[in-house]
C-alpha cells in the first residue's frame, strides 16, 4: 500500500512539474508581445496553485518515506477526523455567516448620516462595544457562552465565535464604505445612473471589492480559532485529535494530521483572498 501511495505522489508530482513548465512557457510568450514587458513578473494564480499542489505532494512524500505512519494513522482513525473536520466546518461557517450578519448591520448604522447631535450617542455606544469586544480573547468568549448563558457546546461555540469575529467585519466594512467616492457618485448621477445602478456598482461592489480580501483573511483566522472549541469538549478536528492521542499515545503524529487537516480546510480561503485582491485591486485603484 505504501508503495502505491508513493507512485501515485510521485506520478502528481511529475504531472505537476510538467503542467507548470508549460504554463511558465505561455506566460513567457505573451510577455514577449506585451508592450509593458518591462514591468516586473508576478506570478499567476494558477501559478501560485500548481507550485502549492507542488510543494504539498513533495512534503507528502517526503512524510510517507519518512514517516509512514501518520497515514496509517489516517486510515485507521478515519470516521474520527472526517467527524472532527466536518463539525469544524459547520461551526466556522456558521460563525461566519452570524458574525458577518452582526458585522455589516453594525456598520451600516454607523455609517447612517446624523443630522442631529445627540443621535451620535448611537455612533459612540456602537463603537465602545466594538472596542470592548476586540479587547476580550475568543478563549474567554467561549467559555463565557458555554458556562455562562447554559447553551449547549455546538451553539455556545459558534456565537462566541460569530461574536468574536463581528467587530473586525464592523471595522472593515466601514472602513470601506466611507472610502466610497462621492465624486464617482455624483459622476454616476450625472451620466443618468438610477438609484439601483449606483448603489449596485458605486456602492455594493465598491465595498466588496475593497474589503473581500481583509474579510477573508478574518475568515480563515476564524476557522483556526475554531479548534479553541475542543477545550469545552466540542467534537471538532482538535478533540478527534485529542482522541487519537488517547487510543494511541502518538502524540507526534497525531498532531501532524491536525496540521494536515487545517491547511487541507484554510490553504483554499487563502488563495482564493490573494486572487481577489490581484483581480480586484486595479479596478479598485
Amino acid at each position: 500500500m505504501e508503495e502505491i501511495q508513493k507512485w501515485i505522489l510521485i506520478g502528481v508530482e511529475i504531472i505537476l512539474i510538467v503542467v507548470t513548465i508549460l504554463h511558465l512557457r505561455a506566460e513567457n510568450k505573451k510577455r514577449k508581445i506585451n508592450i509593458h514587458k518591462s514591468k516586473p513578473y508576478h506570478p499567476t494564480s494558477l501559478a501560485i496553485i500548481l507550485t502549492l499542489l507542488f510543494v504539498s505532494s513533495f512534503i507528502l512524500l517526503i512524510l510517507l518515506n519518512r514517516n509512514p505512519r501518520v497515514f496509517q494513522l489516517i486510515w485507521d482513525n478515519w470516521s474520527i477526523i472526517s467527524r472532527g473536520v466536518i463539525t469544524t466546518i459547520v461551526v466556522s461557517l456558521l460563525a461566519i455567516l452570524i458574525g458577518s450578519a452582526i458585522g455589516v448591520l453594525i456598520s451600516l448604522l454607523l455609517t447612517l448620516p446624523k443630522r442631529k447631535v445627540f443621535l451620535s450617542l448611537i455612533d459612540s455606544t456602537l463603537l465602545s462595544f466594538i472596542y470592548i469586544l476586540l479587547g476580550i480573547p475568543a478563549l474567554v468568549l467561549l467559555f463565557l457562552c458555554y458556562y455562562g448563558f447554559n447553551l449547549s457546546v455546538f451553539w455556545a461555540s459558534v456565537i462566541a465565535l460569530s461574536i468574536n469575529l463581528s467587530p473586525f467585519v464592523t471595522k472593515i466594512v466601514t472602513s470601506s464604505i466611507s472610502n466610497i467616492s462621492q465624486e464617482q457618485i455624483d459622476s454616476a448621477t450625472s451620466f443618468g445612473y438610477n438609484p439601483w445602478q449606483i448603489f449596485w456598482h458605486f456602492k455594493f461592489m465598491f465595498v466588496l471589492k475593497n474589503a473581500s480580501q481583509s474579510l477573508l483573511v478574518e475568515y480563515y483566522t476564524t476557522i483556526k480559532l475554531s479548534s479553541l472549541a475542543g477545550l469545552i469538549w466540542l467534537y471538532e478536528t482538535y478533540h478527534a485529535t485529542m482522541d487519537i492521542i488517547t487510543n494511541t499515545y502518538d502524540t507526534i503524529n497525531a498532531y501532524i494530521i491536525l496540521a494536515i487537516c487545517y491547511v487541507l480546510i484554510v490553504t483554499w480561503i487563502a488563495v482564493l483572498a490573494d486572487y481577489l485582491e490581484r483581480r480586484w485591486k486595479p479596478i479598485i485603484n
